[in-house]
């Protein structure tokens, strides 16, 4: 029941932002036709890639969600790392794309000229706004829901937020007469997009990679398995990520004389004082040992 709500949530955040990037394509699109601004259609081509980012995510969550099976014992959550990198990448384009229309702009001096300009005023700080509120509704259900993906998204939602604000700055400066701040506005943002694209792509890589989960975590653990009296020692303590939940395992050293049934008992203590703890703990294996002082 808690996976399929996790599941909804995430699914109804995402169509949230692909219904918006919709809108946000055809408004920007026709203010750019109509008002001649080149920087609102290039802002225009960065929802598009919001959109197309939706859509993966879209297929990300079907997938990352199914359970267990033959071929998959451990579910197909690492998906979602693996659609992380793909929204990564997308963002590492789209800003790699704004870079070079701004450079061709300083290059060819085809800075924007048109009169024409308070429709893509109007869009521009629609976008701006739009796009800021999905950011932070999007981030705060991905932190929620410990998604990667659903977080990833929401930056993306923001990159976008961020060009727009490059294009007011484009078309208040054209205004002004500097026409040059544009593109050199929309190169900063992009350098910043591209940034967040990588940081992705290297900490879902990670992920997939088996990757220790952080070190403050790994502590919460030890510090839980340490306060049951009865385990005398442990050892090998290891934890990972598969997509948004932890999976850790270790060996305790209890009383050797204890019963199977006594030992047994301790490690399922050992496990429930964990998962209180820790709310994104999927599954802990623990190897009982008798404890020896030789």
């Amino acid at each position: 029941m808690e996976e399929e709500s996790r599941k909804e949530a995430l699914k109804k955040i995402t169509f949230e932002g692909l219904l918006l990037n919709v809108a946000l394509v055809f408004l920007k699109f026709l203010a750019g036709f109509l008002s001649g601004a080149q920087v609102i259609i290039a802002d225009a081509l960065h929802s598009l890639s919001d959109f197309i980012s939706d859509a993966f995510v879209f297929l990300g969550i079907k997938i990352s969600s199914k359970p267990p099976d033959d071929t998959h014992h451990y579910g197909h959550y690492r998906f979602e790392n693996l659609f992380t990198i793909i929204v990564g990448l997308v963002l590492i384009g789209a800003a790699s794309f704004l870079i070079y229309e701004a450079l061709n702009s300083i290059i060819t001096k085809e800075y924007l000229e048109r009169e024409k300009l308070w429709l893509a005023f109007i869009v521009a700080l629609f976008s701006v706004i739009s796009k800021e509120y999905i950011f932070r509704k999007t981030l705060k259900i991905g932190k929620e829901f410990n998604s990667e993906m659903i977080i990833a998204n929401a930056w993306h939602h923001r990159s976008d937020s961020f060009s727009s604000i490059a294009a007011l700055i484009g078309i208040i400066a054209t205004i002004a007469n500097l026409k040059i701040a544009d593109p050199v506005s929309a190169i900063i943002v992009s350098i910043i997009i591209m940034r967040i694209g990588i940081k992705l792509i290297v900490k879902n890589t990670n992920a997939l990679m088996d990757m220790a989960i952080d070190k403050k975590t790994l502590e919460s653990i030890a510090e839980s398995i340490k306060s049951i009296p009865e385990v005398i020692e442990y050892h090998n303590l290891k934890a990972r990520y598969v997509g948004p939940y932890i999976y850790c395992e270790f060996h305790i050293l209890v009383d050797p004389n204890l019963s199977i049934k006594e030992a047994h008992e301790i490690s399922h203590t050992v496990k429930d004082k964990i998962m209180e703890k820790i709310k994104n703990i999927k599954d802990i294996q623990i190897h009982i040992e008798p404890y020896s002082k030789n």
